[in-house]
């Protein structure tokens, strides 16, 4: 591991790193759902 991950690593506040990494699996599940459900609506066109 580099030592620029290492810093940020230990910059960063583990809740902090919990918060964000839960918000961008929510974000990124949320696309996914959107990107299947515009898939459907252009298969029934």
């Amino acid at each position: 591991m580099s030592s620029q991950y290492k810093q940020i690593g230990n910059a960063v506040p583990v809740n902090l790193s919990h918060a964000i990494g839960r918000s961008l699996v929510g974000l990124l599940n949320n696309i996914t759902e959107h990107e299947a459900n515009n898939q459907k609506i252009t298969e029934l066109a």
